[in-house]
């Protein structure tokens, strides 16, 4: 009986991913860049007596500081700014109303404030104060720290409003350069700001200066970790922010690789302010890093217990969850972050990379939109959601988000191998190996993008080209299973079984579980008519993979092959259940009928083979040869001396991938 049996031919998605960690601080937030004119709110300060309070004019208190704020910005060269005074007078204590009338005004800051017989009361708010996260320090970092940050608001006591109001100008220019993210400018003045506050001996508002300096000299731009520890120890004096202090010092001295002083610093930090959820969420990091994977638990929960809008705590315990294989639990923390801040693409690619790994493209596909909508540079959001795409049968769809991440690195070898597997699956094969070379070009020791080009020249029947690169795929990776199995079919096309089967040898020394080894060696020990060994090879292909409609058809040619009819039948009526449009399945159990002298049945199987397959010219032969056979006897002399079984090619493996990040 002559069997036509082809080859599983594996196109590899090489797997190297983590979540998404931006190596990141979290720290105070930064406006635009001087997109419009930073503009400071001066509004009319309540008078609180109703006597006359001397010199302390209200009405002239809001003017004074405008007019010193502006003349010390035109002494440093200071442009570009607005520096207004409105006469409305806010409540002492009304931050919100004093907040809206920023936004009203579109100010960075406002200022307002009492006066009283003795004293000013000067408040100053900087307005959309909010955690952020800022630029990368460190690859080792893999968790989103976060850094206690300056105080949004601010209230100083003034006695003598014409001796501090330099030390006031100073202050206030500096929040102003905070603001709009001039860390070095923010630096300078506060510098300046410290050394007026010294002269005149306004020693309470120092430790709050110190804090800012030392948050400064954290920012990408402005790093220094000597200064900013410097600036967080001399802070410690003022208790109130001790702990705070101690939260920061340690972030420097983590990102400095001083692990064991920053667990000390967030251990001073806990004990100063056991509700410091920050400390902990820090020190779980480190816990972390010093593999004490209970410790960093217990701390994680501890800051949500303590502040549930911790967004960064829950995004820490979703990777950390990730890690420990936990994957619900790691996508339930992830949809809290989203849930906190939905603003943030980071949240959204880890929760749509959870979902891909729990098997549900089609909700990681919309997180991985959401995440390009958010950050539309992130490469690897694109990449992963062109793999949705290939799962999902998109072919077109996958090749343009590979596409467009090529463009945003037009060097992303990963980008190219993955666009290259779409052209591959569409049936691009010339394409395939244009982005296969681009691959290689960028990454040259990649394994599998030598393993999918050699999978791309064999469907073009360069039998040569694959070779060589099926073994260049060893070369790099030398327990690459489907490499030596790709070979393998190629050695076996080429009418070299020995060479195959040693290939399908050392693929199962790798993997012995490799139901495909099992399979194609199978098909090389059926060829050779060595139906013991191809008998037992498809057995152990079956166990491994009950739902391969070919290996039970093929094992059923074998069957067929020993004269065991009813176990062949078996065979092929369990490749029809696991696939009912199977027509070689149908053509082959008609021949058994056949030879068990059941014609009627017989013939219905060509039938329903044609009817599958009205190109199939063997199940039209078997139908003729019985159907000549039954109209003149059974002991007619038939020329063809074979009945003839057909096996369809197998369809190829896939195994998909993700890009790695970071």
């Amino acid at each position: 009986m002559a069997i036509a049996a082809g080859f599983s031919v594996f196109i590899y998605f090489s797997i190297d991913i983590e979540i998404k960690v931006p190596d990141t601080l979290v720290s105070h937030p930064q406006n635009s860049h001087f997109l419009q004119k930073p503009t400071i709110v001066f509004s009319s300060f309540e008078n609180t007596v109703h006597t006359d309070p001397g010199n302390l004019d209200s009405d002239l208190v809001s003017t004074l500081l405008q007019k010193n704020v502006a003349k010390l910005a035109s002494q440093y060269n200071v442009v570009n700014f607005n520096a207004i005074t409105i006469p409305k007078s806010l409540a002492l204590h009304d931050i919100d109303n004093a907040e809206n009338t920023a936004q009203a005004y579109q100010a960075s800051i406002i200022v307002w404030g009492s006066v009283d017989e003795t004293h000013i009361t000067l408040n100053v708010l900087k307005t959309g104060d909010k955690p952020f996260t800022i630029a990368k320090f460190s690859d080792e970092y893999k968790k989103r720290t976060r850094l206690q940050s300056p105080n949004a608001f601010a209230s100083l006591n003034i006695t003598d409003l014409p001796a501090e109001v330099e030390f006031i100008s100073y202050f206030l220019l500096a929040q102003l350069f905070y603001v709009n993210h001039d860390y070095q400018a923010a630096i300078d003045f506060f510098h300046m700001t410290v050394e007026d506050a010294q002269e005149q001996a306004l020693l309470d508002v120092l430790p709050e200066l110190f804090f800012s300096l030392g948050w400064l000299y954290q920012q990408e731009e402005t790093f220094n970790y000597e200064k900013s520890v410097e600036y967080y120890s001399k802070g410690l004096q003022d208790r109130r922010l001790s702990s705070y202090m101690y939260v920061n010092r340690g972030v420097s001295k983590q990102l400095a690789s001083d692990i064991s002083g920053a667990v000390q610093d967030y251990n001073l930090a806990i004990e100063n302010d056991t509700g410091n959820a920050v400390a902990y969420n820090n020190r779980a990091i480190v816990r972390e890093q010093l593999q004490d994977i209970k410790g960093a638990y217990a701390d994680y929960y501890r800051a949500i217990q303590i502040a549930p809008g911790l967004q960064e705590a829950h995004f820490n315990l979703g990777k950390l969850n990730y890690q420990q294989g936990d994957l619900r639990s790691a996508q339930n923390n992830f949809e809290n972050a989203v849930l906190i801040n939905p603003q943030d693409g980071d949240a959204y690619y880890n929760r749509g990379f959870i979902k891909q790994l729990l098997n549900d493209p089609a909700g990681a596909a919309v997180d991985y939109g959401k995440a390009i909508e958010l950050t539309p540079k992130d490469i690897d959001a694109y990449i992963n959601r062109g793999i949705t795409r290939i799962i999902r049968g998109d072919s077109n769809g996958a090749i343009d988000d590979f596409s467009q991440a090529i463009a945003l690195n037009p060097a992303s070898a990963n980008a190219y191998y993955n666009r290259g597997i779409a052209f591959q699956m569409a049936g691009l094969l010339e394409k395939a190996i244009y982005d296969y070379d681009r691959a290689i070009r960028f990454d040259p020791q990649s394994p599998a993008a030598y393993n999918n080009r050699g999978g791309a020249r064999h469907a073009l029947n360069d039998l040569a080209g694959a070779i060589e690169d099926f073994t260049a795929a060893i070369e790099r990776k030398h327990d690459f299973a489907a490499a030596y199995v790709n070979r393998g079919n190629v050695y076996a096309q080429n009418e070299q079984p020995s060479k195959a089967i040693a290939d399908f040898n050392t693929a199962l020394v790798y993997e012995p579980n490799y139901a495909e080894a099992f399979y194609n060696r199978a098909l090389v020990y059926q060829s050779q008519n060595n139906l013991i060994l191809a008998k037992k090879d498809y057995s152990r292909a079956i166990a491994l993979n009950p739902n391969n409609d070919k290996a039970y058809i093929n094992r059923g040619a074998v069957l067929q092959s020993q004269g065991k009819l009813e176990e062949a039948i078996k065979d092929y009526n369990q490749a029809i259940m696991i696939n009912p449009q199977y027509a070689a399945a149908y053509n082959n159990r008609g021949l058994v009928k056949k030879k068990q002298e059941n014609a009627l049945k017989a013939i219905d199987d060509f039938n329903k083979a044609i009817s599958l397959d009205p190109s199939f010219a063997d199940a039209y032969f078997n139908r003729y040869h019985i159907l000549k056979q039954t109209e003149h006897s059974l002991s007619t002399t038939i020329k063809r001396t074979t009945d003839t079984s057909s096996i369809d090619q197998p369809d190829s493996k896939t195994s998909l991938s993700q890009t790695k990040t970071p």
